[in-house]
This record gives C-alpha cells, sequence and structure tokens, in this order.
C-alpha cells in the first residue's frame, strides 16, 4: 500500500515480476518450437498466476491494468495475434478464467479461513472489527468487498450470517456472470460480425488444442477475429468505405470479407474443393448450410483442414499480390 493508500505500487512490481516469469515461460516455448494448450495452461497457472495473485485476497475486487497486459499477453502470444486485435476475440477463445474470478475467490478462501479461526485469535479479533466497522458504518474495506461478492452471487445470507462461503457455487457464479459481460463485448466491434456467429459460448475452442502449426494456429484466430489483412481489415487502415473494399483477386465484385475468402472467391478453387470434399464426408446437409454455419462447422469438425485451406490459400493470395 503507497501513500494513497492504494495497492497501485505493489502491483506495479507484481505485474512487473508476472511480466519477466511470463517471458520466461515464452523463451520456452519458442526453444521447444511448439506447445500444446495444456502444457502452456499449466505453465501459465504455475508460473504466472502465483506472481500475479500475491495478497490478491486483500485487494481482489480491484482492477489492475497492468495486471491485466500480463494476461492478455500470454493469450495473445499464444494464439498468434498482435496487441491491437480485439479482446473479447482472443479471450474468449481461450477459455481461460479472468483475473478478477481468481483474486474474488481468493478473497473467499480468506473470509471462510477468518471465520473458521477460533474467537481468542487476534486475526480473528480484527477480522470481527472490520465485519462491525462496515456493518455500523458502511465503511468500504475487506468485509464490503466480501458481502459485494456475496451479493452478486446470491449468497449474501453467508456474510450476514457469517458462515463458510462454497467456493464452488461462487466460482460458478462469477464464471457465469463474466460469460455474459464477455458475450456482451463481442456486440460492440464490427471486426468481430462474423466471430460473433459462430462463437456464442465462453470456452476454448478445438484449433487452439489441435498440435498444428503456430502460423496456421495464428491464421484461424486472424480470420475468425476480423484482422487477417483482407480488405475488409486493410480497408479501414485509409478509410475506405466498407461497400468499396472488393476482392481484386475475382471478378464477383463482393466485398473481401472472412466468408468470400473462404467460400466464394474463385482464385481459390482448387484449394476449396479439396476441402469441401472433406466437408461433406463429415458435416450433414454441408451445401444447405449458410456461409457462417458452414465456417462454425469447420471450426468446431474439420480445423485442420479449414487451417490447410486458410495457409495455402493465404500464401497464394499473397504471392499473387505481390508478385
Amino acid at each position: 500500500m503507497d501513500e494513497f493508500l492504494t495497492y497501485k505500487k505493489a502491483t506495479e512490481i507484481l505485474s512487473a515480476a508476472a511480466g519477466r516469469s511470463l517471458g520466461g515461460m515464452i523463451n520456452k516455448y519458442k526453444y521447444l518450437k511448439e506447445m500444446s494448450y495444456n502444457t502452456y495452461t499449466k505453465l501459465y497457472e504455475n508460473l504466472v498466476c502465483p506472481v500475479m495473485d500475491y495478497s490478491s485476497a486483500i485487494w481482489g475486487t480491484k482492477t489492475f491494468n497492468c495486471m491485466e497486459d500480463v494476461h492478455k499477453r500470454a493469450i495473445r502470444f499464444f494464439t498468434g495475434v498482435h496487441r491491437l486485435s480485439p479482446i473479447p476475440g482472443y479471450i474468449g477463445d481461450m477459455g481461460w478464467i479472468s483475473n478478477g474470478i481468481r483474486w474474488k475467490l481468493d478473497m473467499v478462501r480468506l473470509w471462510n479461513r477468518l471465520i473458521n479461526t477460533t474467537n481468542d485469535r487476534l486475526v480473528k479479533k480484527t477480522f470481527l472489527y472490520d465485519i462491525n466497522a462496515h456493518v455500523s458504518s458502511n465503511k468500504s474495506n475487506f468485509s464490503s468487498q466480501v458481502k459485494q461478492i456475496c451479493c452478486d452471487v446470491g449468497l449474501k445470507d453467508c456474510f450476514t450470517n457469517k458462515s463458510n462461503i462454497d467456493l464452488t457455487t461462487v466460482r460458478n457464479a462469477l464464471f457465469n456472470n463474466y460469460s455474459r459481460e464477455w458475450l456482451n463485448s463481442t456486440r460492440n466491434m464490427s471486426k468481430l460480425e462474423v466471430y460473433r456467429d459462430i462463437k456464442t459460448e465462453f470456452r476454448v475452442e478445438k484449433y487452439l488444442q489441435l498440435n498444428i502449426s503456430k502460423y496456421e494456429k495464428s491464421l484461424l484466430s486472424q480470420l475468425r477475429y476480423g484482422i487477417l489483412p483482407l480488405r475488409i481489415e486493410t480497408g479501414r487502415y485509409v478509410n475506405e468505405k466498407r461497400e468499396d473494399r472488393i476482392c481484386t483477386l475475382c471478378n464477383m465484385n463482393q466485398i473481401e470479407d472472412q466468408l468470400h475468402f473462404v467460400f466464394h472467391c474463385t482464385m481459390y478453387n482448387d484449394n476449396r474443393d479439396e476441402l469441401y470434399r472433406k466437408a461433406r464426408m463429415s458435416i450433414p446437409m454441408w451445401d444447405n448450410l449458410s456461409d457462417s454455419d458452414k465456417l462454425c462447422k469447420l471450426f468446431e469438425e474439420l480445423p485442420r483442414n479449414l487451417g490447410k485451406y486458410v495457409k495455402n490459400s493465404f500464401m497464394l493470395r499473397r504471392r499473387t499480390i505481390f508478385n
């Protein structure tokens, strides 16, 4: 705590240390060339999270940008996207719980430990004083923050009765609240227009769990988040009107967006024939699906084949444009 009675200085020190831990983890990834989602997540949870979570039971309901930056940096590296990518996109695909949820759970764990401490302990007397200070004077303190958590998850009686709080119930409720907030955040970003149609649940995506190359993983992520450098994206850089971002590689006079790139542009017909052959064998009623439903099914059922198609087609696009 600094001279302003805030935790800003402490969190800056912790975030710097967590950033160094993350840097070491990323170096391990680069040394190994590839790393599975489960391994990467396990390393993050055991090398980086303990640093960021130090003393979080005290200041857990607050948000600190420096801590969030470490969390987002770890996800961006694994998904292979740049720092200007739409945050709800890569956060939702990775499926990691937020810092805030972990910290609030730490606060509930501390509450339960203090509740079970005998009354003759000094720490218990201090804890009871903290509760009374909030109840009698409505002071903002540790107890008021735990009370707010209990209210948010529908367990206010646990605070009122000074009883143990069920961690599983709190975790599920906080996760559900966070999932709803995440889903709402995707609706406010034009880049995520296609993403909203294919992603409705906060969970890790199958393509991130597969043993595919980092380059293919990056291309699939960019495709999902609307940042693959097609004209729908590059036109933003020069303030080009959306309707003028026409594909220059075919004569279909369509906007070059993700759906045009995957399903319509005649430049990639040879690559697409192989993808469609696999899709018709694996996905029922393939030809009757809408483009958005087809893309959703490809990510769910054939992410490897989709990754191969996107890589080959994007490389063909680059050769055609720059040569």
